[in-house]
């Protein structure tokens, strides 16, 4: 039987959105069984968020206190939801969620390194969006934000797919099928559920620690020490202030901590944009008695104890985790006390 045009027409854009229909409920349905290896690690953190499983303290921020800050080393029970790739923007609105929970935390640790503070990044959509923790709402409030800052690094990011503005924001939001191929075709569509289970009980048990494990190929520099000149973004200066009144309003006292860098990475930072580091940070510490302690201040550790020049390995993680825990001791959450810190390598 021979088709008209238009019958044809018809049967081809039937079959199209069948084909599309089939991808889109497959990616809504699997992601476990084709995401990428920091997909699990998500799962698993945001489980114990929707699940209310806090504790006493809580850490937030990137993917240095990921890997830094082993739960089970503090004295006080303690979830990491520390996501690797995040800026504060994405911490505001993972800090929100936490705390919708009845029972809150004490204590809450918050960690970003040098750069996350520049600028938002890709995995903004790739990662936070795709994986569908924060919504389109929530990227509208990131966009309007960026307007009235006058901050022009969230149009600016590339990700590499030609998609810009309100659209990009959509189509990542609804996870139309175009945003996953590359992981799809990586994954052999079915080919990383065992691995990707494995990480999600090993993140459930250690309650968010991740252990970073592959050396970088820059050795132990790390990305702070490329940083040319340090200028924050103004949008992600805002989502910090915000994520801070979250805490005070919630009377969750505040350990402002930046994890250590290695011997080699702290040679290689500009003087002048360590300063500005800490002058951003100094801030907010001049006048918010909500902080606890401040641990702002960037030092250095040995090289010995990093798989890159930012992140601890599992030796590194064990003594600094410790050493955390030492200044925990005898802490509680009473209005003014601080907490003695000392995390300069002796």
């Amino acid at each position: 039987m021979i088709l008209s045009s238009r019958s044809f027409l018809f049967v081809a854009a039937a079959a199209a959105c069948a084909v599309i229909s089939g991808a889109w409920l497959y990616t809504r349905l699997m992601p476990m069984r084709f995401l990428e290896s920091g997909y699990p690690s998500w799962v698993a953190k945001q489980k114990m968020l929707h699940e209310c499983k806090i504790g006493s303290v809580l850490v937030v921020g990137d993917s240095r206190p990921e890997a830094a800050i082993i739960p089970a080393y503090l004295l006080l029970q303690t979830t990491n939801i520390s996501v690797g790739g995040t800026t504060p923007a994405e911490t505001y609105f993972f800090t929100r969620e936490a705390l919708k929970c009845p029972n809150l935390p004490r204590l809450a640790i918050y960690s970003h390194g040098m750069i996350s503070y520049l600028s938002p990044r890709e995995t903004l959509w790739k990662s936070a969006v795709r994986y569908g923790y924060i919504g389109f709402k929530d990227l509208r409030d990131m966009a309007d934000v960026a307007v009235r800052t006058n901050d022009s690094t969230l149009s600016a990011v590339n990700t590499h797919d030609g998609l810009t503005g309100i659209v990009r924001d959509f189509i990542y939001s609804i996870g139309f099928p175009s945003v996953f191929v590359a992981s799809l075709i990586e994954g052999r569509g079915i080919g990383r559920y065992t691995s990707n289970t494995e990480i999600f009980n090993r993140t459930t048990a250690t309650r968010g620690q991740v252990t970073y494990s592959q050396p970088a190929a820059n050795g132990l520099v790390g990305v702070d020490a490329t940083v040319t000149d340090f200028v924050p973004s103004a949008m992600e200066i805002y989502y910090f202030n915000k994520t801070m009144d979250l805490f005070a309003a919630a009377h969750i006292r505040v350990m402002l901590l930046t994890v250590p860098v290695s011997e080699t990475t702290i040679r290689e930072i500009k003087p002048s944009n360590n300063a500005a580091f800490t002058a951003l940070l100094g801030k907010r510490l001049s006048w918010d008695n909500n902080i606890a302690a401040d641990l702002s201040r960037l030092v250095a550790w040995p090289d010995e104890l990093y798989v890159d020049g930012s992140h601890l390995n599992d030796h590194g993680a064990r003594i600094f985790s410790g050493r955390l825990a030492a200044c925990l001791q005898g802490w509680d959450e009473g209005v003014g006390r601080s907490i003695p810190c000392d995390l300069t390598w002796k």
